[in-house]
């Protein structure tokens, strides 16, 4: 566990990083939806409903990944790379749309500021010293390879 000047340490090296992950999907999430529902649902009668409940949905997606990257939890960064995906996706049929390429640029280019957070060097040091967390949490029985092989670069 954590003692309170190596929690200071940790929250010092990570927390920017950590917030940085979390707004560049929160902001690229908003604008990709924002731009995806006013171009390909926008003479639908329930366009507003629709498009809050997705908004919502997507916005608990993005937090339980989130929580789950805190947690230590491995799934959670590749939940968080499926939703980037998806969106990534909908950005690029958004294409021959009526936006102008600049929104579109914005757009891609804040989902790939996300990606390149999650493959930072910092990022991956901050997972990983999550997940050592955890297991010391659980008592140390579940320590996989990935965790000794970590260990011992650390000791190095």
């Amino acid at each position: 566990m954590l003692g309170v000047s190596e929690f200071g340490a940790f929250m010092a090296r990570y927390f920017a990083v950590f917030l940085l992950g979390f707004f560049a999907v929160v902001v690229s999430s908003a604008l990709t939806l924002a731009l995806f529902f006013n171009t390909h649902w926008k003479g639908h009668p329930h366009y507003a409903e629709f498009s809050m409940v997705v908004v919502f949905v997507v916005g608990a997606l993005i937090t339980v990944g989130h929580v789950a990257i805190v947690r230590g939890w491995r799934w959670g960064s590749w939940f968080l790379l499926a939703v980037l995906a998806s969106h990534i996706l909908m950005a690029l049929s958004l294409a021959y749309g009526n936006w102008s390429i600049t929104w579109l640029g914005a757009v891609l280019m804040l989902q790939m500021t996300a990606l390149l957070v999650f493959n930072s060097q910092r990022y991956r040091e901050m997972r990983s010293r999550l997940i050592e967390l955890r297991v010391e949490r659980a008592g140390g029985q579940k320590v996989t390879s990935r965790l000794v092989t970590l260990k011992k670069r650390r000791r190095r």
